[in-house]
């Protein structure tokens, strides 16, 4: 079985490095264990695409990457996008204003 490409949307990267940006500042060495923690999570995601959860959000799953962090994605023209990334805490999706 040949693996699906796993890309980040722009502002989902950005949200993602982020939080990795903020950690570091306190402890590097956790920054890096988030960052091995996410990228291991969507691994299987590649080879086996609707293995997540499905998300709040209609045509997304979901994938806990940590028990702080989730990876929403969808899968789309023969490969998985991450569009977006939050902290378990925080309201997801957010609420229009």
């Amino acid at each position: 079985m040949t693996p699906l490409q796993i890309v980040w949307a722009d502002e989902a990267r950005e949200i993602f490095l982020g939080y990795i940006r903020y950690i570091a500042e306190r402890s590097p060495a956790a920054a890096l264990r988030l960052f091995d923690a996410v990228e291991n999570s969507l691994r299987p995601v590649a080879y086996f695409p609707f293995s997540g959860t499905p998300g709040r959000v209609p045509g997304t799953y979901e994938i806990v990457s940590h028990p702080n962090y989730i990876a929403i994605y969808q899968v789309s023209d023969g490969c998985i996008e991450v569009v977006d990334f939050t902290h378990a805490r925080k309201l997801y999706p957010p609420t229009a204003d």
